[in-house]
């Protein structure tokens, strides 16, 4: 939603470009269509970010160039509203002229390769928001067209018709008010915590919504816990579905327009196994917790397909992770690798752990530690699977399984899983 003050966009145009190669004979010729493409129009910034007290008067500019043709545009002032994924959209109906003016509003044509300036003030209301925006709207009318009339051989005025494509740029000041007391985040309101699925992955979701006529800036995290003691799940920073694919900092500081409500979403990187579980949601601002909110989720391990490629169910409700196990004695191989098994069951499992190839015997040099434990409900626990030097093994590559036996405790019945091994060795 933000974006720093060196931001610039280019907006393009796309054109196809036919060449004929050769021919192939008299009867025929190869023709290939490749598709290029060319500035249309450059804006500068697209978010003006400003600052001041309130009551200041405050200047800005935005710089329009057209790159490849002369162009048609209109400029005004809009009103923003906010999509749910965060997105800001423009609204005419909402446009404040007491508060922002343009000093060179209308329609103008632009020629090629001479820049426009767009100009105007702000002047920062008296209230007691820490920061507003307000919208800008650029109409490209495109190419004017010719719209004489035309008449045939016999003097009769011949009927024409065509379409004229009109391009739209929202363009945005954010304006930060120093020494503002501004609503506190506290008047946001948590209206849910939910899973959701990404790509056949676990992920979670919450709706934050602001009943106030400010706007604010804050971050969301997220614990997801199976006991009010557990802390096997790392707390999670959650984003604007419009900010998902951005890699810096930036990402995770949600900004929500006053009367709008958003979506903010992230993947659980651990495996979710089926069960209830707790989703405790937390907004922070000014590096601090300001609310909390604690919601029930049902997760069934089925609704996440893609999870099978992290986690292994080996019976008795115990899972393993990763599901599978790769070691090397070649040089730079793995030699070692951590497992991760959660007992999701609701009696303490008693656990035996066994490296065997596909004959059912012992894999030579591959140990496991450690090979028996008890699992309390809901409780992980970490174990090695280690290959030492050996010349024991009977051929360069051996395939087998991690058996995986559990059983409850006071109970006899016991069950038996396997996570796939396969173990290279040094011939």
């Amino acid at each position: 939603m933000s974006a720093p003050k060196s931001t610039i966009r280019t907006l393009v145009s796309a054109c196809c470009i036919l060449s004929s190669l050769s021919s192939i004979s008299s009867a025929q010729r190869q023709v290939t269509v490749t598709q290029t493409f060319e500035p249309a129009f450059r804006i500068e910034p697209l978010v003006h970010r400003l600052e001041g007290r309130r009551g200041d008067v405050l200047q800005f500019q935005f710089r329009v160039e057209t790159k490849n043709k002369d162009a048609d545009i209109e400029v005004g002032l809009v009103g923003l509203r906010q999509e749910r994924s965060g997105q800001i959209l423009h609204d005419e109906s909402a446009v404040d002229e007491s508060v922002v003016q343009l000093l060179t509003p209308g329609r103008y044509q632009i020629k090629r390769d001479k820049p426009h300036i767009i100009e105007g003030v702000v002047k920062i209301p008296s209230g007691d928001a820490q920061f507003y925006s307000y919208g800008v709207l650029v109409k490209d009318f495109g190419k004017k067209r010719d719209r004489s009339s035309s008449f045939d051989a016999d003097g009769n005025e011949q009927t024409q018709a065509g379409i004229t494509f009109i391009t739209q740029y929202v363009l945005r000041l954010d304006v930060e008010v120093n020494g503002a007391r501004g609503q506190r985040s506290e008047s946001l309101i948590i209206e849910n915590g939910q899973l959701a699925v990404a790509n056949g992955l676990p992920g979670v979701s919450a709706l934050i919504r602001n009943p106030t006529d400010s706007a604010f800036e804050f971050e969301l995290k997220t614990q997801i816990k199976r006991s009010p003691s557990d802390r096997s799940f790392k707390p999670l920073r959650m984003v604007m579905p419009v900010r998902q694919s951005m890699e810096t900092e930036e990402r995770y500081v949600a900004r929500i327009l006053p009367r709008s409500t958003i979506r903010m979403q992230e993947i659980v990187p651990q495996p979710l196994m089926s069960g209830d579980y707790s989703m405790e949601v937390s907004i922070l601002a000014d590096g601090r917790t300001r609310k909390k909110k604690s919601f029930t989720i049902n997760a069934n391990a089925a609704d996440f397909p893609a999870q099978q490629s992290m986690i292994k169910y080996v019976g008795g409700d115990v899972y393993v992770s990763p599901a599978r196990v790769e070691l090397s004695q070649l040089r730079g191989g793995q030699r070692r690798m951590s497992l991760e098994l959660t007992n999701n069951s609701e009696k303490t499992q008693d656990i035996r752990l066994q490296a065997l190839n596909e004959r059912g015997t012992p894999i030579p040099g591959l140990s496991v530690s450690p090979s028996e434990l008890s699992l309390a409900p809901g409780r992980s626990r970490r174990l090695s699977v280690s290959l030492r030097r050996t010349r024991e093994f009977t051929a360069p590559v051996v395939y087998g399984d991690l058996a995986i036996t559990s059983q409850s405790v006071g109970d006899e019945l016991q069950q038996t899983g396997g996570l796939p091994i396969a173990v290279l060795f040094d011939s």
